[in-house]
């Protein structure tokens, strides 16, 4: 008499597997789950503001390319406006860096690797709104700058946020946290997020955080 044990036991199987892997990743992983924990409230947040920076550049060039349209037949017209558009919001980002924030200028990528040298301060309470708007202004005035480096900026001051919100001790930790965004430069994320959150996440730490 033949019975269904095998459709049975394969889900049965397969928890058992899962829950060898978990297992086995717990008894080999000594990184304190504090850490992990952490790593993982920086990862999202990055990622979160890497998504809404690229989709607010985005939005800021179709509007201004919108209103381009409207004046294509008047040339003359045409060249005022794209003048104007770009004037002015490339006015607005130099502004805000100029009188809150001159370490937000530029690609910011240098001011990330001087804090980790513990050579330059980070002020993210004015770094992150000034170099998360001014960026918008510069990148959707269409001046010619890539996203990455303000992304990395904008990743290790969140890094930084972090640590001095939850007073952590390990200096290095949460600045380095920003490398998740390093994916979303090059992959478009959030069809994986928190696989990828995850993984780069665990990396970060287990690759800097004991030093």
């Amino acid at each position: 008499m033949k019975t269904d044990t095998p459709s049975l036991e394969t889900p049965q199987a397969a928890r058992l597997r899962r829950r060898q892997l978990i297992r086995q990743l717990l008894e080999r992983d000594k990184t304190p789950l504090a850490i992990l924990f952490m790593a993982a409230v920086v990862g999202t947040l990055v990622g979160l503001a890497a998504v809404a920076f690229d989709k607010g550049v985005a939005w800021l060039q179709n509007q201004r390319m919108g209103a381009l349209v409207h004046t294509a037949d008047n040339y003359p017209l045409l060249l005022t406006v794209a003048f104007l558009c770009s004037a002015v919001l490339a006015m607005f980002g130099y502004f805000l860096v100029r009188k809150y924030a001159p370490e937000a200028g530029g690609s910011g990528i240098p001011e990330i690797e001087g804090a980790l040298e513990d050579q330059r301060p980070v002020r993210w309470w004015r770094v992150l709104p000034v170099k998360f708007f001014g960026g918008l202004g510069t990148l959707g005035g269409g001046m010619v700058l890539g996203r990455e480096g303000p992304t990395v900026q904008i990743g290790g001051n969140i890094g930084r946020m972090v640590l001095d919100i939850f007073r952590l001790k390990v200096m290095k930790l949460a600045i380095r946290c920003w490398q998740p965004v390093l994916l979303r430069g090059w992959l478009r994320p959030l069809t994986r997020r928190w696989r990828v959150f995850c993984l780069l996440s665990k990396r970060c730490v287990r690759s800097f955080a004991i030093r």
